[in-house]
């Protein structure tokens, strides 16, 4: 997948969608918390949910004060993501 798409909705709006790594509810139960969610289009959040991509902590596009936890992207490649 090419990271860094954005969808346009109109001249200067962009879309884009909450995902939390490991997912809330369950049989996950992951928790909703900052370090447990990334921001993504709604194309690469539904790749992501049906476990389409493997997350790579150093391909995410952090900002400055969000931190992601290893943990949830570690649970996401074992237990989400279809080898």
């Amino acid at each position: 997948p090419n990271f860094g798409e954005r969808l346009e909705l109109s001249l200067g709006e962009f879309y884009s969608e909450a995902h939390h790594i490991k997912p809330l509810g369950d049989p996950h139960n992951g928790p909703d918390v900052a370090e447990n969610i990334i921001i993504l289009c709604p194309n690469h959040h539904v790749l992501c949910d049906y476990g389409a991509i493997k997350r790579d902590i150093s391909k995410i596009n952090l900002i400055e004060g969000h931190n992601i936890s290893n943990e949830f992207i570690e649970y996401h490649n074992k237990k989400i993501y279809n080898k």
